[in-house]
């Protein structure tokens, strides 16, 4: 916390000046006040009074600039503390790897970027200023009451202890509560996600009902809690307010005697019970400051949390051409002359035939098991992909083809053995996601490339039919709301294809595209990405029996891998898969070619 104060160190100067301002400008009044009385009033001077009212004015006036400035500097830093909080953590976020996510859940990261920062936004306006007027008025009226009624400090020493005692009680009751209250808002925000991304599947299921009951049981258990807590520190400020009655009352009562024994005049008591109120005014500011500040504690060690984790490193990124090992060790290497931000022509690569023989993507020796499982979800995996080659995947439900995929992008750190990627890569995953904006900023998302290679790749994913006349310009809604699956596909592969990409991985990216846009992609792509290796995973065989390599996986592992001849000649689950999807004839016919081309 403290460095986001150190950036705004001068606006804190000028807010502590405010606030000194103010304080005197409170503290002097009552001084100004005691003399009116007994030297106008009591002694009769009616010149004596305009000319104290007239310094009093003038007294007023620069508390009244101390207050402006200590309200307009301690919202501005609040404000810009805040914003700079969030955009700490979502870069934070940014950086973190699937595992990272996990491991807080993204409900819990939303709370923390919006509703944590508010809440330390919000309690930073208040404490910006309680915390330094507070202490400064209390130390500044208990010295000044000293000299106006010494005999009589003895009450508000009394008062002080009191109100010192219900204020700690509160907070040490409150502040577990405070933290609780913030899980549980994790909590109801969780369920409020899931209802919303999935009300489809809600509605289809007709599980409303049920819905609403975890909704209910989540809102209520948050609901008791705030409840909770709110009655303990509103308990205290009554306890506060009668503390502050009591004190009057004592002044007042013994104040009288000392008037009639002479030893104190009138408007020195009148003071001292000024000082006295601000004392207790002092104190309740503080005690305020002691209910905002547990839940704005939690927040800021929620928000901490996030800032001090380490993200678990990630094995590839896009925009490098980099070597990385996979397991935990940071050793990105530059190993192509090609400039980060510089794309060739991808229609240039395609009519380069001298690619080199290394291999664009190798792994060796992978396994990967999830969390605390006890099992890897794939297990000693090795294979290597040259330049135009391309690889299928193949497997049942829960083979560990989508992991495989993960880990070559690099969302997943395999915790055994090495992958090396070198090139640039494009992915087209399952879920095809597009941002609110244009077809122009979701193909290019920031990098830079031109008008003319976008509508290229535009071209080559087949995208080009179904845009409006603003083409590059067309808006696309949240989720690519105004577009089908398949439209949303096709610019999904497009967005890939835009980068100019050394490795390609359509992870069943073509699911929703119908045979005929189907062969075109697939044709687009052999003719003008011929040098670009390609990784496909796929349930069917008539889309992938054409690849160079295939893998098929099952339980984690590798059971067979070869041309889709050799697998069909000695493979029984590839067999077995390849039975299921054809007819008997047709599956006849295939094993008898694959036996000619033995």
């Amino acid at each position: 916390m403290l460095k986001y104060f150190l950036r705004q160190w001068w606006r804190v100067v000028f807010l502590l000046a405010g606030l000194v301002l103010q304080v005197w400008a409170i503290l002097e009044l009552p001084t100004y006040m005691a003399d009116i009385i007994n030297r106008g009033i009591v002694g009769g001077d009616t010149g004596m009074v305009w000319e104290i009212g007239r310094r009093m004015l003038l007294v007023a006036g620069v508390g009244g600039v101390g207050m402006v400035l200590a309200g307009y500097f301690s919202s501005k830093i609040s404000a810009l503390i805040s914003a700079a909080m969030r955009e700490d953590i979502f870069k934070k976020v940014l950086a973190f790897s699937v595992t990272n996510i996990d491991a807080f859940s993204t409900a819990s990261l939303i709370t923390r970027t919006t509703n944590d920062v508010m809440q330390i936004s919000n309690s930073l306006v208040m404490l910006l200023r309680m915390s330094a007027q507070a202490p400064l008025m209390a130390v500044g009226a208990i010295f000044k009451a000293f000299e106006t009624a010494p005999d009589m400090t003895w009450i508000m020493a009394l008062s002080v202890t009191l109100l010192l005692i219900i204020i700690i009680s509160a907070m040490l009751i409150a502040l577990p509560k405070f933290k609780v209250m913030q899980t549980a808002l994790d909590r109801l925000n969780l369920i409020a996600r899931e209802n919303l991304t999935g009300l489809r599947v809600i509605r289809a299921f007709n599980a409303e009902r049920r819905e609403e009951k975890r909704f209910d049981s989540a809102n209520q258990h948050f609901a008791g809690i705030g409840f909770f807590a709110a009655a303990v520190m509103s308990t205290a400020f009554p306890l506060v307010q009668l503390v502050m009655s009591l004190t009057t009352l004592g002044i007042v009562w013994f104040g009288a005697h000392q008037i009639a024994d002479l030893n104190l005049e009138i408007g020195n008591m009148m003071a001292f019970l000024q000082y006295a109120m601000q004392v207790i005014i002092s104190f309740m500011f503080l005690a305020i400051a002691f209910v905002i500040l547990p839940r704005a504690m939690v927040s800021w060690k929620r928000i901490k949390e996030v800032l001090k984790t380490t993200p678990t490193p990630i094995t590839h990124r896009r925009s490098l051409s980099c070597v990385a090992e996979a397991c935990g060790v940071n050793c990105f290497e530059r190993i192509s002359e090609k400039q980060e931000g510089e794309v060739p022509s991808p229609r240039a690569e395609a009519t380069h035939e001298g690619g080199g023989s290394q291999a664009v993507l190798e792994m060796r020796d992978i396994s990967y098991r999830y969390g605390e499982a006890e099992e890897h979800a794939v297990q000693n995996i090795s294979f290597e992909l040259n330049a135009g080659e391309k690889l299928a995947i193949l497997g049942g439900t829960g083979s560990g083809k989508t992991t495989v995929v993960n880990l070559i992008a690099g969302f997943l750190d395999a915790c055994h053995g090495e992958i090396i990627l070198r090139g640039r890569l494009g992915l087209i995953p399952q879920k095809n996601l597009l941002f609110k904006g244009t077809v122009r900023e979701n193909l290019k998302l920031g990098a830079k490339i031109s008008d003319q290679d976008l509508e290229a790749a535009i071209q080559d994913a087949c995208a080009d039919d179904f845009l409006t006349d603003k083409g590059l310009g067309t808006a696309v809604s949240q989720n690519g709301s105004n577009f089908s699956g398949g439209q949303r596909q096709r610019l999904c592969v497009a967005r890939a294809l835009a980068i100019k990409p050394d490795l390609l991985i359509f992870d069943d990216s073509f699911s929703a595209l119908d045979l005929k846009t189907d062969a075109k992609l697939r044709a687009n792509l052999a003719r003008h990405y011929k040098q670009a290796a390609q990784v496909i995973v796929a349930q069917r065989i008539s889309t992938i029996k054409n690849a160079d390599k295939i893998m098929v996986l099952d339980a984690g592992k590798v059971v067979g891998f070869g041309t889709h001849a050799e697998l069909l000649n000695g493979n029984k689950i590839y067999q077995e898969i390849a039975h299921s999807q054809m007819s008997e004839a047709e599956y006849n016919t295939e094993v008898q070619a694959a036996k000619g081309g033995k």
